[in-house]
C-alpha cells in the first residue's frame, strides 16, 4: 500500500481515527502536529495534517482541497475523508458520485469503515448510476498498475470480489496469479481461494491468461479495460 506522502510529519494514526468521528459528528476533536511533534506553523505540516487544521478551522473548502491532493496520490486515508466531505456537502457541493468514487478507492485500500458510506450510498444511487463510478475505480487501478505500482492488483483482484453486483472470481484468481508471481505477500493463499470457486475444467484457460498479462506488464506494455480478462 502507498504511503502518505507528506512535507515531514504525519498524524497519528489515533488522531486520525478521531478526525473520522469529527467529520461525522461536526466536533472539534483532532490535533495537527509538526515534524518536531509540536503544535505550530501549519507550513512545516504534512498536508494531511494541514487538511485537519482546516477541519478545526471550519476552512472545509481548503480541507477538501488538500484532502484530494492527498487522495490523488493514493493516501488511502485522505481518500476515505474526501468521500465523507464530499458526502456531507462541506468545502463543495454534495456530491454523491464523487464521494462514492473515494469511498470505494478507500474501502480497497483497507480502510474498512469507508463500507460505511458505501452502503449508505448504494441505498441512494440505483446499479445504473453506480456502474460509471465502477468503472471509474477500474480505470483508476488499472492506470496505476500500468505504470508499475503493483501494490494495485491486490485491490484489482479484490473489486472483482467486493464491488461488483456479482463477483467475478475468474478475472480475481487471474490477477491474484499475477500478484502472487511478482512474490507480493499473501498472494498465493488468496490466489488458492480464488481456484476453489472455479470450475476445474476452465482453470487451464485462465492461467494461460494470467500469464499473457504477466508478460506484458513485465514488458512495459498497458493492459487495457477489454483485455483485463478472459470472457467466460
Amino acid at each position: 500500500m502507498a504511503s502518505p506522502v507528506c512535507c515531514s510529519a504525519k498524524l497519528p494514526a489515533a488522531t486520525r481515527c478521531l478526525f473520522t468521528s469529527f467529520i461525522l459528528s461536526f466536533l472539534l476533536i483532532a490535533q495537527p502536529v509538526q515534524a518536531n511533534g509540536h503544535q505550530g506553523d501549519s507550513t512545516q505540516m504534512s498536508d494531511f495534517a494541514r487538511a485537519v487544521q482546516a477541519v478545526r478551522d471550519k476552512d472545509y473548502q481548503q480541507a477538501l482541497n488538500l484532502f484530494e491532493r492527498e487522495a490523488e496520490k493514493i493516501e488511502f486515508e485522505a481518500m476515505y475523508n474526501l468521500a465523507v466531505l464530499l458526502k456531507a456537502g462541506k468545502g463543495r457541493p454534495q456530491n454523491y458520485t464523487d464521494a462514492l468514487y473515494w469511498a470505494y478507492l478507500a474501502q480497497l485500500g483497507g480502510i474498512e469503515r469507508a463500507r460505511d458510506i458505501i452502503d449508505d450510498l448504494t441505498d441512494i444511487l440505483d446499479e445504473t448510476l453506480r456502474a460509471p463510478i465502477l468503472k471509474r475505480v477500474e480505470q483508476q487501478l488499472l492506470g496505476r498498475i500500468n505504470t508499475g505500482d503493483f501494490e494495485a492488483i491486490p485491490q484489482y483482484a479484490v473489486y472483482f470480489t467486493t464491488l461488483l453486483e456479482e463477483p467475478d472470481y475468474a478475472k480475481a484468481y487471474q490477477w491474484y496469479a499475477i500478484a502472487a508471481a511478482l512474490g507480493l505477500p499473501d498472494m498465493i493463499e488468496l490466489r488458492d481461494e480464488m481456484e476453489a470457486e472455479l470450475e476445474t475444467k476452465d482453470i487451464p484457460a485462465f492461467q494461460a491468461k494470467s500469464g499473457e498479462l504477466f508478460t506484458k506488464l513485465m514488458n512495459g506494455q498497458a493492459i487495457t479495460i477489454e483485455e483485463k480478462a478472459d470472457e467466460n
